[in-house]
């Protein structure tokens, strides 16, 4: 059983690895905006109440240099903590800070210091109350934000812009899901090891698996570039993933059955459709091949006219073919997909 999770779990997570009652909750009360002490911060983190109860965490990163001009709440993929957006002050995150952004990154409910909730979480449960309660606080005090995410993260990133469209600047969507494919001789045998799998599942264990006894699943799926240093592959490992519910990864199962992925009834195709606002896409072609899942392509849901896109692809000069965690913490990224991203991003988020 192990070796079968070793080989859809990783996928399904890369792949995920996913507003007026809201805005009256405590997440988005105006007694809850941030002290004296926290705006001084240049970093900060605080408890994150959503609408069911469950503590979420949400990090602000404010620019050392002077007021922010902007503000982006970033939403991590499903599987892993807020150090896939900043590893030890390298990441998305601290480049937008010191590029003038007002940077807000959400962990969810399971990960790093947020609340681990009894009985797991359902995707839906991160976009409606994880999602919505950080998009609430980050939206208090301007009258719009820039929301971003990778993988699954990048999808409920274009729900939010979809729900609450008047509110949204600009969408930043690395490797955005739509739906899951996931056919494969093993998906089969996988899917049925899900029936006694136990309630959570451990990425950081489950990915030190070796594969052929060769290289481990971490670094075939999440840092198969060569753009991340071998010292920082254990501790990334470790630090950068997180447990995920099994109720969560059956419905991914479910949804690479069905080639459809639903949240709350309705498909993503069809919550993120209503989003008429700029977006940035960012693809990956080596995370295409690896997952192709990926290669359903979000920017037919959106207006051609209202998108850019951005593909890191090699043969375009770049020093890698990009990855999924390589895009996001490679050593080249910083110059080869941030710089280029953000330029873009100032364009669009007017």
């Amino acid at each position: 059983m192990r070796s079968r999770l070793c080989t859809m779990i990783p996928r399904l997570f890369v792949a995920a690895g996913l507003a007026c009652a809201l805005l009256a909750s405590p997440a988005g009360a105006r007694g809850d905006q941030w002290s004296s002490a926290e705006r001084r911060a240049s970093q900060f983190h605080s408890a994150l109440a959503t609408r069911d109860g469950v503590r979420a965490t949400l990090y602000r990163y404010l620019p050392p240099a002077g007021p922010p001009s902007r503000t982006i709440l970033l939403l991590p993929d499903v599987g892993m903590t807020r150090h896939a957006l900043d590893f030890e002050g390298s990441g998305l995150a601290p480049f937008l800070q010191h590029a003038g952004w007002e940077v807000y990154v959400v962990e969810w409910r399971g990960a790093g210091r947020s609340e681990v909730p009894f009985g797991g979480y359902a995707l839906e449960d991160l976009l409606e109350g994880d999602a919505e309660a950080a998009f609430a606080r980050a939206s208090l005090e301007r009258p719009k934000i820039a929301v971003g995410g990778v993988g699954m993260g990048a999808t409920f990133a274009l729900a939010l812009a979809a729900r609450h469209p008047e509110r949204v600047s600009a969408v930043m969507a690395l490797q955005p899901l739509v739906a899951p494919d996931l056919s494969s001789e093993s998906l089969a045998g996988a899917l049925e090891s899900l029936e006694t799998a136990p309630p959570w599942l451990r990425l950081a264990s489950l990915t030190a698996a070796e594969l052929f006894g060769q290289r481990t699943w971490f670094e075939i799926l999440y840092a198969n570039d060569g753009s991340i240093p071998a010292a920082d592959f254990a501790s990334l490992r470790q630090h950068a993933l997180a447990p995920v519910p099994v109720r969560a990864v059956r419905q991914l199962a479910d949804a690479a059955r069905a080639r459809k992925l639903t949240l709350g009834g309705k498909s993503v195709a069809e919550l993120i459709g209503g989003w008429n606002g700029p977006t940035l896409l960012v693809f990956a072609p080596r995370d295409n091949l690896v997952h192709p899942e990926y290669a359903v392509p979000v920017r037919d849901l959106l207006p051609k006219d209202r998108q850019r896109v951005l593909v890191l692809d090699a043969l375009a000069g770049l020093k890698h073919d990009y990855g999924h965690l390589g895009m996001l913490l490679g050593r080249d990224a910083p110059a080869e997909v941030f710089a280029p991203a953000a330029k873009i991003l100032d364009e669009v988020a007017q």
